[in-house]
């Protein structure tokens, strides 16, 4: 969790230096001070007000002793994830992600046809305690498990349901350009497509651009 050599750096160094932990952005502590970003985050998490005050260095790991610590440290781990849930969403949060989305610091997509296409930290449920950070490609437009790098333990909340598909609203050139047409591999005998194959893969892209335009159908004008 931590060590005693932690105690010299602030609690977000420790925090984002952990294995796993680089998936998320450093929200600015203005941010985090707040308390309009913070409004009903209280109602939810055990010690709030020392994890807020150890998150924003008010207090040290070195002042908390014993079992309380970890209490401590534990809540603050939980209050940054919500605290972050909140922060991608708006400018300056999408910003820093779009930095490391550009570096691939979130991986990239494992499927061979999506040529390395940056894979993006998804939520599949914005209930907290629901399920497990996944990765979504928006050129196959599917989601992934976590590879061995990032913490398979992260809370999917912590990046919403929201946060992709808001991100690729933000910066649409980021995007391939597909056309709504997705390469797939398709199977060959002999240098004929496998008829099979061939008839799931057409419904699979009318499925796929119907979804397409339902969901442009919806887009405020």
């Amino acid at each position: 969790m931590y060590s005693i050599e932690d105690q010299v750096e602030d609690w977000k160094t420790v925090f984002l230096a952990q294995k796993g932990n680089s998936i998320f952005c450093n929200v600015d502590d203005s941010y985090i001070a707040d308390p309009f970003n913070l409004t009903n985050l209280d109602k939810d998490i055990d010690n709030y007000k020392s994890a807020l005050k150890l998150i924003l260095n008010d207090i040290t790991l070195s002042k908390i002793k014993g079992l309380h610590l970890k209490k401590i440290w534990d809540s603050a781990c939980f209050l940054y994830g919500q605290i972050h849930a909140r922060y991608i969403l708006t400018n300056d949060g999408m910003l820093k992600m779009l930095d490391k989305y550009e570096n691939s610091a979130f991986g990239t997509c494992p499927r061979v046809q999506c040529d390395q296409q940056s894979l993006i930290p998804v939520g599949i449920d914005d209930r907290v305690g629901v399920a497990r950070v996944k990765f979504y490609c928006c050129n196959c437009e599917d989601v992934y498990e976590p590879d061995g790098q990032c913490n398979k333990e992260i809370d999917g909340a912590f990046f919403t349901t929201t946060f992709p598909h808001l991100f690729f609203l933000s910066f649409p050139h980021l995007k391939p350009k597909t056309k709504f047409k997705i390469d797939r591999y398709v199977p060959r005998m002999f240098g004929y497509k496998i008829y099979r194959h061939s008839k799931l893969h057409k419904w699979q892209e009318r499925e796929r651009t119907k979804a397409i335009w339902e969901s442009i159908s919806k887009l405020p004008v």
